[in-house]
């Protein structure tokens, strides 16, 4: 069982520009997530999701981090 450590977890809750959202289309890379606001964006898969082969489909929520003018997606929630 994989357990968080717990310098991550504080890492991430510091982040101020995550937003919640639901993956709505995926097409070669780009996926459209509808936030909870009811506002959609065109997001990439963050390197490190990439390079640990965590794969986002249609339907997954995810957090998105804004730089500067890119849209990230970061991290992949469990469904519940």
């Amino acid at each position: 069982m994989f357990v968080w450590n717990k310098r991550k977890i504080k890492k991430m809750q510091k982040k101020e520009n995550l937003k919640d959202g639901k993956v709505i289309d995926s097409c070669r890379g780009f996926f459209t997530v509808e936030h909870e606001d009811g506002t959609t964006s065109k997001c990439n898969i963050s390197g490190r999701m990439r390079k640990n082969n965590i794969h986002v489909i249609v339907g997954d929520y995810v957090g998105v981090e804004y730089k500067y003018d890119s849209a990230i997606i970061v991290q992949r929630y469990l469904k519940k």
